[in-house]
């Protein structure tokens, strides 16, 4: 796994983000989906209404999207700020 992250482009690893960034985003704001969502027959889901769990879902995909992309970049050596400074 850490070979592959370290294998990955700078620009692949964006292209990724902002993707999944870019889905939530779409799932959250973008009216028919809310819509779509609401409609349904008040369903509970862990026992949250399933409005409130849809939003929780996407905050957590969010979290774990930003935790992924920390833990790639920490494989990458560009959260060290020694390097960044050094220019490597």
């Amino acid at each position: 796994m850490k070979e592959f992250a370290r294998s990955l482009s700078p620009r692949s690893i964006m292209t990724g983000s902002i993707a999944l960034y870019a889905v939530v985003l779409v799932m959250v704001l973008f009216p028919p989906a809310y819509m779509s969502v609401s409609g349904m027959r008040n369903p509970v889901i862990l026992g949250l209404p399933f409005v409130v769990f849809y939003y929780i879902f996407n905050a957590a995909l969010l979290g774990v999207g930003l935790t992924v992309l920390y833990h790639v970049e920490d494989l990458r050596g560009e959260l060290d700020e020694r390097r960044v400074q050094e220019g490597e």
